[in-house]
């Protein structure tokens, strides 16, 4: 039986100096449109103030397939401070050959000093210039020609365009 001694640093450090870091590219591949309705709001919560919105549709392209968001998913938000908001979202996408996938979408909202007035203001969408919000996606899909989803790490950007419509621009990281 070997044992892997983890206290003999000299094997880790032969493995730092012959280690080479790859810089990752980030390959665009999807753009997805959400549409939502108003939010409702669950209150002040042990972990800040939570709302839920409701995914009404939508539309999704990108290099290899196309199609509709499906009614029906959530995205459930919460002001963890005032400048700082988490969102996990849940959604289906339905490609134009009836192929669904199941995006599980979790991000962070950071507001700059007049992104969070606006917010207190009332005013929604945040003007832009005045947050940065990014995400990272995880897909789930039947065994087929869209499984490479499951199979590699994403990041995306996140813009408000209106009241009811979020942009999603998602990015493959790849090595």
């Amino acid at each position: 039986m070997n044992v892997i001694d983890f206290n003999d640093s000299r094997k880790r450090t032969e493995r730092a100096l012959t280690a080479t870091t790859k810089t990752p590219l980030l390959e665009k591949v999807l753009t997805i449109t959400l549409r939502t309705d108003a939010p409702t709001f669950l209150g002040i919560c042990s972990d800040g103030l939570r709302s839920n919105t409701s995914i009404v549709g939508g539309e999704f392209f990108g290099q290899q397939f196309q199609g509709v968001v499906l009614p029906g998913g959530s995205d459930f938000f919460i002001e963890n401070s005032g400048e700082v908001a988490r969102l996990n979202a849940r959604f289906t996408l339905r490609t134009d050959l009836g192929e669904l996938i199941n995006v599980i979408n979790e991000g962070v909202l950071v507001l700059d000093e007049t992104g969070q007035q606006e917010i207190q203001d009332g005013v929604w969408p945040v003007t832009a210039g005045h947050y940065e919000c990014t995400c990272t996606p995880r897909f789930q899909v039947a065994m087929g020609p869209n499984d490479w989803l499951e199979h590699s790490a994403f990041i995306g950007k996140v813009e408000y365009i209106y009241a009811n419509e979020t942009l999603l621009n998602i990015y493959r990281i790849k090595y």
